[in-house]
């Protein structure tokens, strides 16, 4: 059985960490362990936004240094 998110993965360009942790939240909701693939799903999706941030230009209307302090903050987690 192949699920939506399976073919939704495959057209993103995602980090190889996003995709380990979707890989297992697919496996886990495909045994019905429902709560873990909620949880790697979480993981996942918070990997995307971190990536995103850490690799954004500053955004309009912030101080370069306030989003570099950001950034490093982000790294470190």
């Amino acid at each position: 059985m192949r699920l939506p998110i399976e073919d939704w993965l495959v057209t993103q360009q995602l980090s190889r960490e996003a995709v380990e942790l979707f890989g297992e939240a697919i496996t886990c909701y495909k045994t019905s362990a429902y709560r873990a693939a909620f949880l790697f799903s979480f993981l996942a999706f918070q990997t995307i936004i971190r990536d995103r941030i850490i690799n954004a230009q500053t955004p309009t209307g912030i101080r370069d240094d306030y989003w570099l302090n950001i950034q490093e903050k982000v790294q470190k987690d």
